[in-house]
Parts: structure tokens; sequence; C-alpha cells
């Protein structure tokens, strides 16, 4: 075989090969443009099929690697649909529980996009667990002003605002104090949570998450001020005690005073017996 056949012969099998990975590259694209139009659908079914197809065209490689701008935002879309379809529920509409799990699936992808543009999307559904929690504190401090703004948009649900609040108290363990304007903002914002009205009942069935998530905040902020706030939510009366007997909220603020060093408040034996029953804590 002389020079001539060689090179013929190799620039052939690059050509077939390079034609093999363009059709390949293409479909690829072609098939996440396809799968883009259906995760933005609003029919839960063609979006679960859709996450699927797009778990299965990105294995072994990554959706961080392999999914497209379309695909991010598709996404995205088909996360906040989902929220969206959830909150009919408050509305009197009627949910499909066939999808019960569509979004914690549709979570699950857009945390593996890896990408800040998602943060207020995962802020938003940081009250469903450590999951989203943890990745949030993967993009590091960078998350707080979004977490503030995030605090300030009207028509949150009691779960949504104690997630924030608990992501509050994450980021302040996890990368120490916040600045005074950050700061002053978290302080409003416990102080609106923990603020009952007088002859408030902390009955358990009563208890907002938003509150017990404030009662942490404001023990990890440490701060005199918010003292108080939290000891109106323990009664002394041992006839209250007796008479509605001892609340999930009631505890937690009591663990949460413990941080400042300084007794919860007078107790006659019985109720301390009572407090320190290891079935209340």
């Amino acid at each position: 075989m002389n020079l001539f056949s060689i090179l013929f012969a190799s620039s052939l099998t690059f050509f077939l090969v390079f034609s093999a990975y363009a059709q390949d590259v293409t479909l690829s694209v072609r098939s996440q443009t396809a799968i883009a139009m259906d995760l933005e659908s609003v029919e839960p079914d063609r979006v679960e099929k859709a996450l699927n197809d797009l778990f299965d065209l990105t294995r072994g490689v990554g959706l961080k690697n392999a999914a497209t701008p379309r695909i991010k935002m598709a996404l995205m879309t088909a996360m906040s649909n989902e929220m969206d379809r959830r909150s009919s529920v408050r509305s009197g509409q009627t949910f499909d529980h066939m999808h019960e799990e569509l979004l914690i699936f549709l979570t699950d992808a857009v945390i593996a996009l890896e990408d800040p543009d998602t943060i207020p999307l995962l802020i938003s559904v940081a009250h469903m667990g450590n999951t989203p929690r943890m990745s949030l504190l993967d993009f590091g401090p960078s998350i707080i002003p979004a977490l503030v703004d995030y605090s300030m948009s009207g028509n949150l649900t009691d779960s949504q605002l104690s997630g924030t609040l608990d992501m509050f108290r994450i980021a302040r363990k996890e990368w120490g104090g916040f600045d005074i304007d950050t700061r002053t903002h978290i302080k409003r914002l416990v102080i609106e949570h923990l603020t009952v009205p007088e002859g408030y009942v902390n009955d358990f069935n009563e208890t907002s998450l938003a509150r017990w998530a404030a009662i942490d905040l404001a023990a990890e902020m440490g701060d005199t001020d918010l003292k108080p706030l939290v000891e109106a939510l323990i009664p002394v009366e041992d006839q209250y005690i007796i008479a509605h007997g001892l609340s999930l909220e009631r505890n937690r603020a009591r663990r949460a005073l413990s941080r400042w060093g300084k007794e919860m408040y007078p107790a006659s034996d019985h109720i301390e017996r009572d407090l320190n029953d290891p079935q209340y804590r």
C-alpha cells in the first residue's frame, strides 16, 4: 500500500468517525430540545416521562456537564410549575397524588445543575429537608442576599417561611455573624414571628412552623433582646400546664433559652419533673 492509499484510508476513517460523532451530538441536542418542551408542560405525566428520559440521556455524564441552557431553563420552569400545582391544594383545587414525588425528583435534578441561578428556587424548597439546604450551602455566603430577598417576598407559606428562617440559622452557624443590615432584617423577622397576642395558647395543634424556626434562630443569634419573646411563649402557671399539657413549642423555647445560660423560669417540683421527662424533649 502506497503513501496515498494510507492517507486516503486514514482520512476516510476519520470522516466516518467524525460523522458518527456529529450525528450523536446532533441527536442529543435534538433530544434535549424535545425533552425541554415536555418538561415545560403543565401535564405531570409528560413532565415525569421527560425527566426520566433526561436522566437516561445524561447517565454517566451528569446533568451539570450535559444539560444545555435550554434544559436548565426547562428544569427550573418545571420545578416552579410543580410548586404552583401543589399550592392549588390550598386554593381548594384537586391535587393529583399520583405524582407525589415529582417535586422531589425535579429538586434533585435542579440541584444537580449546580447553577447559581437556581438559588431562589432551592430556597423556596428549603423546608423540604436537608438535601436542598445542604446544596444551598455549597454556593457559600452568596446565598444570604437571596435569602433576604426571598424572605421579603409576599405570599410565602408557613413552611416556606420556616425553611427560610432555618437557612438563616444554618448560614450563621456555618459562616458566623451577618453584616449589620442583614442582622437587623433577620432580627425584625424573628421578632415578627415570636410576637404572640395576649392570652396566646401555644397548643401543638396551632403551632406555626415559622415560629419554631424563629425560636431556634433566636437561640443561634444569642441576642438578649430576643430572650423575653422566647420566655413569653412559656407560661408559668401550674394550672395552665396541668390543663393543657406540655406543647412541643414550649419545650423548643425551653431548649432555646438554655443557650442564654439562664434558668427558663422558676418551676415547682412537679413541673420541673415533667419538663425533664424524655417524652417531652
